[in-house]
């Protein structure tokens, strides 16, 4: 049986030949090249070949999707997402910034929003799907014009991109006119 190695495979085998710290040897490299070869070609490698290649590299193929991630999403530095926060409950905003940080798994995500209400809710799309449900009791709110004297709650819920920001504690609705504000800071895994 012949196997076709893709451009996934072909990149991999640029960053195995070019990670020092892998340390790879002479016999490695060769059969690191012909497989790099044959998705370059494209082309395809024996069943023997893609097999002996598996076995000399599937361990560091974790290693490879670490490097990947840290490359394609930033990490440690507040990105903007304000576009595709898709913000509801307001006619019009004054204040719409929402930012984001990763960290591994961890997205940190920093929302100040402000205008006139036209929903009883705030809802937004977070940057990631959340692998775990959350609530955080955080939020300064402004409700009608008047600041409660009690925090806001933000509820993620797990395998969704969306959260549901509620008045308080006890997820009382916000009136659904007048000037509305939602400022919190919290985090969710991926």
């Amino acid at each position: 049986m012949a196997v076709q190695p893709n451009s996934v495979c072909d990149a991999f085998c640029t960053w195995l030949l070019a990670t020092p710290w892998l340390n790879i040897t002479a016999p490695q490299t060769d059969i690191i090249d012909e497989i790099q070869a044959a998705a370059q070609a494209p082309s395809t490698v024996t069943e023997h070949l893609w097999n002996e290649f598996l076995r000399t590299t599937g361990g560091w193929y974790k290693y490879y999707q670490a490097y990947i991630d840290q490359t394609t999403t930033p990490q440690g530095e507040w990105i903007d997402f304000t576009t595709n926060a898709a913000v509801t409950g307001f006619s019009a905003t004054t204040t719409n910034d929402f930012r984001y940080m990763r960290i591994g798994n961890t997205y940190y995500i920093n929302v100040q929003v402000s205008g006139t209400s036209n929903a009883t809710t705030i809802t937004f799309t977070l940057p990631a799907v959340a692998a775990a449900s959350s609530t955080f009791l955080n939020a300064v709110v402004v409700n009608n014009g008047v600041v409660p004297t009690t925090s806001g709650r933000v509820i993620i819920t797990a395998a969704s991109d969306q959260c549901l920001c509620k008045r308080d504690a006890v997820s009382t609705n916000f009136t659904n006119s007048g000037a509305k504000a939602y400022f919190t800071e919290f985090f969710f895994e991926v």
